[in-house]
């Protein structure tokens, strides 16, 4: 899974609900999204 793009595991949970590609792109972001929030709080 990990040689997909972003675009590429979004497209695979949104069509076929792939819990491993939307596993991915959380593994890959998690970091983003929990600055993200901090910085809202």
């Amino acid at each position: 899974m990990n040689q997909l793009t972003d675009q590429q595991l979004l497209r695979e949970y949104a069509e076929r609900r792939l819990e491993s590609a939307f596993a991915e792109l959380v593994r890959r972001h998690v970091h983003l999204v929990y600055s993200a929030a901090l910085v809202r709080l």
